[in-house]
């Protein structure tokens, strides 16, 4: 589990926003801004009838105004950050705990934009998976989504890159997992059984376990080493009942301009990038793994890549600067914390390795960037 103690809090990676198109700025701002309404639109009614239900006015006052406060802000200066820090001040107010999942709960297309049209027109929940997973990369900076089919079952994967906070990570993690389910609820079929589904979630069993029964008829594990979703194989082929092909591939058309070919994977390099971008914090995986996730051998799959002009190697270590490029730009990482996150065992490795390919030093880097 990737999350801190109250007691670090002073040392929260601050995260910036990461240069990209116009358009995906935009749209991504304009998905953000929707998370923050929906927070203050649950507290609202507390707030309406001056909080004579509460308890805990003090900590309640503090997350409404601060939420008041992120909704004047122009669009663009809204930051993941600062939902985060919105979501750890709501959990600290003791008369509203398990808001993390009544704020997934409530997410609807009307969120997401452009995003929300391809997700609701899809004609399976495969092509929905790989929309959701575009919106996940967009919004959710420190998590990274992987799915993994296990027997008979799908495991939706959510994994944190950098440390949260854990009064920040428990909501935000109920958020996902319902918002997830949400959202595939509106597109499958009603008679679809939820309680094959099963949700783990690696933190201990909260007081409030009533609710989640609340919001999900499946099995809820505790203690889990990692936060997942897992649905029946099977529904990945169940057709969408308000799936139109035109429409979906209107917004497919639309997203691949905003995006820019940023999460392309039409090709062997560009799946194989998206799976080692996938994994989890200081656990890329090896060649072998990697042909194995596309049911190849490694021979094949050095043979296909070396058709596309690459190698796995010349592949991994681009992934690396790219994340190396990322952690320096938009957190608060050392150079020796970057280097073990990317599996370096000595910091020099990494810095040779960085300056090789980049032309500068790490330092020199961030101070670059940060000075721009």
């Amino acid at each position: 589990m990737l999350y801190k103690t109250s007691k670090d809090s002073e040392k929260t990676i601050k995260m910036k926003k990461t240069p990209h198109s116009d358009a995906y700025v935009l749209e991504k701002q304009g998905i953000l801004q929707s998370y923050f309404q929906d927070v203050m639109a649950i507290l609202h009614p507390y707030h309406n009838n001056k909080y004579s239900t509460l308890v805990d006015k003090d900590s309640f006052d503090c997350a409404w105004q601060f939420g008041k406060e992120m909704l004047e802000r122009p669009i663009e200066k809204l930051l993941f950050n600062d939902y985060l820090y919105l979501l750890g001040l709501v959990s600290s107010c003791e008369d509203l705990v398990g808001f993390g999942l009544q704020t997934g709960y409530i997410k609807s297309v009307k969120n997401f934009g452009i995003y929300g049209y391809a997700l609701m027109s899809s004609s399976t929940l495969d092509q929905f998976n790989s929309v959701a997973d575009r919106i996940f990369n967009a919004i959710y900076e420190p998590l990274i989504v992987r799915h993994d089919v296990v027997g008979e079952m799908l495991n939706i994967s959510y994994i944190p890159i950098s440390p949260i906070i854990s009064n920040q990570y428990i909501p935000l993690m109920e958020q996902v997992v319902l918002c997830g389910i949400a959202l595939m609820k509106a597109r499958l079929p009603v008679e679809v059984d939820w309680q094959e589904c099963i949700i783990n979630c690696n933190y201990s069993k909260p007081t409030y376990f009533s609710q989640y029964q609340d919001y999900f008829s499946g099995q809820v594990n505790f203690d889990a080493s990692v936060m997942q979703l897992c649905i029946p194989l099977d529904w990945l082929k169940v057709s969408n009942q308000t799936s139109n092909e035109f429409i979906y591939l209107q917004c497919e058309k639309k997203i691949d301009e905003i995006l820019g070919g940023l999460h392309s994977r039409d090709n062997l390099s560009g799946k194989v990038r998206y799976l080692l971008l996938s994994h989890s914090f200081n656990n890329m995986p090896s060649i072998t793994e990697v042909a194995d996730s596309l049911y190849m051998v490694e021979r094949t799959l050095r043979y296909k890549l070396s058709k596309e002009k690459t190698s796995f190697r010349i592949i991994l270590n681009e992934v690396k600067s790219e994340l190396a490029k990322r952690y320096l730009r938009e957190s608060d990482l050392s150079v020796q914390e970057i280097a073990f996150s990317l599996g370096y065992q000595h910091t020099q490795n990494f810095y040779r390795s960085f300056s090789k390919e980049i032309g500068t030093t790490p330092e020199q880097y961030r101070k670059q960037y940060r000075n721009s």
